[in-house]
């Protein structure tokens, strides 16, 4: 996992999903730390969206700006 930095944004790719979740190239923003990245082979990492929370859960967190990367 060398290059992925916590904090940084990020595409993934989110081609096998179940029931609601969206699938496709997704925002993510990584959440994880660089360390267990290096040892596990994984990454944590939290989605992004533009669209405003409906469900009423006090999981979203409205981001002023996020420069997004160049899609793959």
């Amino acid at each position: 996992m060398a290059g992925i930095l916590r904090g940084e944004i990020r595409w993934a790719d989110r081609n096998q999903t179940q029931g609601n979740e969206q699938s496709r190239l997704r925002p993510v923003q990584v959440m994880s730390h660089d360390v267990f990245h290096d040892r596990s082979g994984t990454v944590i990492a939290i989605a992004l969206t533009s669209q405003p929370q409906k469900a009423g859960f006090s999981l979203a967190m409205p981001i002023e700006s996020a420069a997004l990367p160049e899609r793959p």
